[in-house]
């Protein structure tokens, strides 16, 4: 009995000791893979924060100038909804949304000092930690779309 509780011991130590040194490997094998799909992500929402303070801009920016800024924004929202991560495409339209509020208010000459940060700062809390910060971005979303279709039925009475 001592000789099959024995061999039983040995034999859980041995599948633990394996499966561990598996997953050990595998993380070793992957990371690579994951540094650059994070360098990515990272340089692709820099590159929205930059377009966002290039939004505040607007005013004084020329006719060429905003075109490729409305150019490269639209390629990097286009980049962010097949970037993989969660909830790319909700923080894509937010995006979208919030840099068309941006150009606005600096064409109107009255923007609002913290957009900017705040855009900014919603951005990099997201890429810290996506799963968590989607659904912030799903109620921004929602939260428009429900002003829009009340303003739309407000105007047709």
């Amino acid at each position: 009995m001592d000789s099959l509780v024995g061999f039983v011991s040995a034999l859980f130590g041995v599948v633990l000791f394996v499966l561990v040194v598996m997953g050990v490997g595998l993380r070793f094998a992957l990371s690579p893979v994951r540094r650059h799909q994070r360098r990515t992500r990272e340089a692709l929402v820099n590159a929205l924060i930059k377009s966002g303070q290039t939004a505040s801009e607007w005013s004084v920016l020329t006719g060429s100038e905003r075109t490729a800024a409305k150019k490269r924004v639209t390629r990097l929202i286009f980049e962010m909804r097949l970037s993989g991560l969660p909830g790319a495409d909700a923080v894509a339209t937010w995006t979208s949304y919030k840099i068309s509020q941006i150009r606005r208010e600096a064409m109107d000459g009255g923007i609002d000092e913290d957009i900017v940060p705040h855009f900014s700062n919603q951005l990099r809390a997201w890429l810290k930690r996506p799963r968590r910060h989607t659904a912030l971005f799903r109620d921004y979303i929602e939260l428009w779309e429900r002003t829009t279709t009340n303003a739309d039925l407000t105007m047709q009475d």
